[in-house]
């Protein structure tokens, strides 16, 4: 207050010894700094200096890169040229937006790119996405793939800044639809790994799944004869006779879908050696993923393309059979038996149905 006053005393004396020639020029400026001290003095809401005090406090209190564009959005500067604190006002709170906007953009495109990077990997190398990007790529080529840890995949997602804060920054109109395209994919994914990405106490990791065996029978090879259906997933079970064909699953846990066709029936599975995933022993077929991915890697290698309105993965399993003659045993021709399984994965916490995309994103626009 008391330099204050010695601003205000300066101005009267300063106005009062200011030559004529130059009076009219400098009056308002130093009656307007004069004005400005008493009406701070006394507390005049609209005076300019009380409004650049808190202003500032505001600032000191709660400014940071994530809400620096919000709080400055609320502000309602009015700069006057003939206003000493007004104009100063005006100028502090030009410096400070800008130096948010920067900020605010430097950040995000950092984090746009640490991100893209993160989901490039996944996308490209790992297991359970890369299938997506080979496409038909070979059992054993996929085998060979690494696993995504649940690190990977949490990180990659919580990276992207929400498509709100990006697409003001992008200067293009024709790189706004892809970005558009882009979020839509990655929203699509994120809804897939929800019961690792949300972070609310009521959400439990994992899925819950419905198994329906013999899907699409009318297009079925030798399903006939197959007498046992079991579908393992960790240490739980459910074959086709169960009333309830309900199953958990969770990262780490493998799944098993075996098949067992009948003693007296004159079909038999054999060895595939191309398919690390499948082994035939006697009568029994079994389809085999013990990944940490294991269920997203089973519905990567067998999905098949379904009416998109078919609410489910339909996954076809196909593997070699020996049919011997019903007169001579020695007598056998080589065929390949066909059948189908419907699986539904539910979120746990509200049982909604979350669908495995049939392409991830091929490309990610840079920012």
């Amino acid at each position: 207050i008391v330099e204050l006053e010695k601003i205000s005393n300066l101005a009267k004396v300063y106005l009062y010894v200011l030559p004529t020639r130059f009076y009219k020029k400098e009056k308002k400026f130093w009656g307007s700094l004069q004005s400005g001290v008493v009406a701070y003095e006394n507390n005049k809401p609209n005076s300019p200096m009380i409004r650049l005090q808190d202003f500032l406090e505001i600032l000191y209190r709660n400014i940071s890169i994530e809400n620096c564009r919000d709080i400055l959005d609320k502000e309602r500067i009015e700069k006057s040229p003939n206003n000493f604190f007004s104009t100063r006002y005006h100028s502090i709170f030009s410096e400070i937006s800008n130096r948010c906007d920067y900020l605010r953009r430097y950040s995000i495109e950092e984090r746009w790119t640490s991100a893209s990077l993160d989901l490039e990997k996944l996308l490209l190398k790992k297991k359970p996405f890369a299938n997506k990007i080979y496409n038909n790529i070979s059992p054993k080529d996929y085998q060979k793939l690494q696993d995504a840890s649940l690190f990977e995949v949490v990180n990659a997602f919580s990276k992207f800044p929400q498509k709100e804060k990006v697409l003001p920054l992008v200067e293009k109109k024709d790189l706004v639809e892809r970005f558009n395209v882009f979020y839509s994919d990655l929203n699509r994914l994120e809804s897939l790994f929800s019961p690792y990405l949300l972070k609310s106490k009521e959400e439990k990791s994992g899925y819950d799944i419905d198994i329906q065996f013999r899907e699409n029978k009318d297009t079925e090879l030798y399903g006939s004869r197959i007498i046992s259906w079991v579908f393992y997933s960790g240490e739980s079970s459910i074959n086709i006779f169960d009333e309830n064909k309900k199953l958990t699953w969770d990262y780490g846990d493998p799944v098993k879908f075996e098949m067992r066709f009948a003693a007296d029936t004159n079909i038999s599975p054999y060895k595939e050696k191309q398919n690390p995933f499948y082994r035939a022993s006697g009568k029994t077929s079994v389809f085999k993923f013990s990944g940490n991915w294991s269920l997203f890697d089973m519905i990567n290698m067998h999905k098949i393309a379904e009416n998109p309105r078919t609410i489910g993965e339909v996954l076809k399993f196909e593997f070699p059979v020996q049919v011997f003659d019903e007169l001579n045993s020695n007598i056998k021709t080589l065929s390949n038996a066909k059948v189908f399984l419907k699986i539904n994965l539910k979120r746990k916490s509200d049982g909604k149905t979350l669908t495995i995309p049939s392409l991830y994103p091929e490309e990610i626009p840079q920012l």
